[in-house]
């Protein structure tokens, strides 16, 4: 039996490896600390069938991103799934994981969560994404699709399969009409419940997330109501009344006849009322929409002609 003295790079601390064996191949191991996962990768001897000597030349390297090819990464996923145990703490709060490079785009999703009410954590490559979920059970996670180390993808795939991480929402962030850098077409999510461009505006955010996220999620969150602005509020009261103010302007004949005859105004006009009502969506924050009903109540008082 032959044994050697390694040093994890990732925590320093120094752990002994015994094997009867001669090393040949690459192996994997775990730190007995940080069960930072590791390769032992050996290097040619000088003295061929000298397995004390072949120990000694073994090397421990932490994988860079580029050595994590397909079959490595399904491996670690699996790996992390087959052991993870639901944290036991309590949460009081939505939580949402971000899984992206650092850059201003991630601020921006961080920043936007976080008014909605979730509390954020941060991972900057996918094996950070696994450490998180070692210690909390997420509401969302945002995974880009090409995350260094382990790929969102092959995260996200792994985990929509697993009975309890299949409740967790995930929403995929790139381009997957980019084919060059996946390996599917473009349209297959790998089981995610959403995805979003790297471009995407903070409304257009909070509207997918609504649609995705479960009832009992969104319940918890805030939808920007109890901070809604006042310059809010008044805009889409005028514009709700601009808007019947021009579709009367226009029909003034027709309205007329109509209300003389006691012809139903609202079927008469029911193309320009609807249209109205999609330019009024289109404009006022999604906060305010959520709580007032501007236009109906214009339009009840447009169609009793007050």
């Amino acid at each position: 039996m032959t044994s050697q003295i390694f040093i994890c790079p990732n925590c320093q601390v120094k752990f002994k490896l015994r094997s009867t064996l001669v090393l040949n191949k690459s192996v994997k191991v775990a730190c007995p600390k940080c069960k930072k996962i590791l390769f032992l990768k050996p290097k040619t001897a000088s003295h061929k069938g000298d397995s004390t000597h072949r120990m000694k030349n073994v090397s421990t390297e932490a994988l860079n991103p580029k050595m994590y090819d397909s079959s490595i990464q399904n491996e670690i996923v699996e790996d992390f799934l087959r052991y993870y145990k639901t944290p036991e703490d309590a949460k009081n709060e939505p939580i949402a994981i971000i899984a992206d490079e650092p850059r201003i785009f991630r601020e921006y999703l961080q920043k936007w969560l976080e008014s909605m009410g979730f509390r954020t954590h941060l991972a900057n490559d996918g094996r950070e994404a696994l450490n998180l979920l070692h210690h909390m059970f997420p509401d969302v996670l945002l995974l880009n699709v090409y995350l260094p180390v382990i790929m969102g993808i092959n995260i996200c795939e792994k985990i929509k399969n697993h009975p309890l991480f299949k409740k967790i929402t995930v929403v995929l962030i790139g381009a997957l009409w980019r084919t060059d850098r996946f390996r599917r077409e473009p349209g297959n999510l790998y089981g995610a419940d959403g995805y979003i461009e790297e471009a995407i505006s903070k409304k257009d955010l909070i509207e997918k997330l609504n649609v995705i996220l479960p009832a009992g999620i969104r319940s918890k969150l805030y939808h920007e109501s109890d901070a809604i602005k006042d310059s809010d509020i008044d805009y889409a009261k005028r514009l709700a009344r601009i808007i019947f103010s021009d579709i009367e302007i226009y029909n003034v004949e027709k309205i007329k006849n109509a209300r003389d005859k006691g012809l139903e105004i609202s079927y008469l006009l029911k193309e320009d009322i609807e249209e109205g009502r999609n330019y009024y969506r289109s404009k006022v924050a999604p906060s305010v929409l959520s709580k007032y009903n501007f236009f109906e109540e214009s339009l009840e008082s447009f169609l009793k002609g007050k």
